[in-house]
């Protein structure tokens, strides 16, 4: 029996009913004076039927979030130690390899949400997080439903200027004024090989159910295809992309910022104008896409010399018939390149540029590290000269 259950066994009336007073102190101590009680506390999913028990007319929002995103911002989250969130002992158990540890914890949570919401259709509403930044209006719209609540529009235009009481809450809330995706993507400089064979395929299995675009080789190449696209209907519940009543979801594009990968793509092509790309000189040809979240801002193929603009959407290809290796950059490492606080070759260990030989995703062989060498100092030699005022000020991914 699960501790769960135990506990669940071990409730009388008594001990429901002071449950539910606790609870009831501590909304009476935020002066919120609401009908309803939200809670968003971490360690719900380990207990839901429990919390089902205290609170039988609950409904179970379960928000989901694609696993490689999820592991940067976990390590983001956590730069002088694993103790907050739960995090601890998955990381104790993989030392050496924390986007192992954090996928293990995100599998746990996530086939346990997944369980519930399957046994529970009727109270429990399945949500991903890049669908609610992306289209707030239309999940929230469909949340309103799925609570028998009346239509709020435009609540998230002034959801933020409500007067608050904050409480025990997130932190990031205190700081945040509008609904925005700029974390969305920060997934693709976490890198594969650090998730085993066995561990992938059981991560890919989880994507499947959500209908997230399951991760192989091509992760982080940004060849054109979502991460959060998936095959519509491939889960094992109605699929994630077609919005039933408890299953919501907005609409879906590439590019999940248009006007601030407008603002990017305006300040890559200012850059790339005076010349930055000019000066290098691989010795076999080489793409070079820069990118900001799941966006391709400019891509451009260099041969020695000579360079082509191509269409930012071509596929990882050839020129002349010579296979042709992958460099991607992202616009927070040359942003903090112009800035002064980061390099190139820094960036790299952040994941934030990455190459990819055209015969192997991993291993270069020495040409290859030659011009990897030549290409990152280059670039950190360009930048480092650049005088430029941008039109706009985009934000860092």
């Amino acid at each position: 029996m699960s501790i769960a259950a135990d506990k669940e066994a071990l409730l009388g009336d008594s001990a429901i009913e002071g449950m539910r007073a606790i609870a009831q102190d501590i909304m009476d101590g935020t002066g919120a004076n609401g009908r309803r009680w939200c809670d968003k506390s971490l360690t719900n999913w380990e207990q839901p039927e429990l919390l089902l028990k205290i609170w039988p007319d609950a409904k179970f929002l379960c928000l989901h979030r694609n696993i490689m995103d999820f592991i940067a911002s976990g390590i983001e989250a956590a730069p002088w130690g694993y103790q907050a969130f739960g995090f601890l002992p998955y990381i104790a158990k993989h030392p050496d390899n924390f986007p192992m540890g954090l996928a293990i914890y995100w599998l746990d949570r996530t086939r346990s949400i997944l369980e519930f919401e399957q046994k529970n259709p009727d109270i429990a509403c399945g949500i991903r997080y890049e669908d609610l930044v992306t289209d707030p209006e239309t999940v929230a719209s469909g949340i309103w439903e799925f609570l028998d609540l009346d239509p709020y529009p435009g609540v998230v235009g002034t959801m933020f200027d409500e007067p608050r009481s904050w409480g025990s809450s997130d932190h990031k809330v205190v700081f945040t004024r509008d609904v925005t995706a700029s974390s969305v993507g920060r997934g693709t400089t976490v890198p594969i090989h650090s998730l085993p064979v066995v561990l992938l395929e059981e991560v890919n299995d989880v994507l499947g159910k959500l209908d997230y675009r399951t991760i192989d080789d091509s992760w982080g190449r940004y060849d054109g295809v979502s991460p959060n696209v998936g095959e519509v209907g491939s889960g094992t519940q109605e699929s994630y992309l077609v919005s039933p009543s408890n299953n919501l979801s907005a609409s879906h594009t590439e590019e999940m910022l248009p006007r601030e990968v407008a603002r990017c793509r305006n300040s890559v092509e200012q850059l790339v104008n005076i010349g930055i790309l000019d000066q290098i000189s691989p010795r076999q040809p080489v793409e070079i896409r820069i990118v900001h979240g799941h966006s391709v801002l400019l891509s451009r193929k260099l041969a020695g010399f000579a360079h082509i603009r191509i269409d930012r959407d071509s596929p990882h290809g050839s020129i002349g018939g010579e296979s042709v290796a992958l460099l991607v950059i992202t616009w927070n490492a040359l942003l903090t390149a112009l800035a002064g606080t980061c390099d190139i070759a820094t960036s790299m260990t952040r994941g934030e540029v990455r190459y990819f030989s055209p015969e192997s995703n991993r291993d270069l062989d020495p040409t290859q590290q030659e011009d990897l060498r030549v290409i990152v100092s280059s670039l950190n030699s360009a930048l480092s000269r650049v005088e430029i005022e941008f039109a706009a000020n985009p934000s860092i991914e």
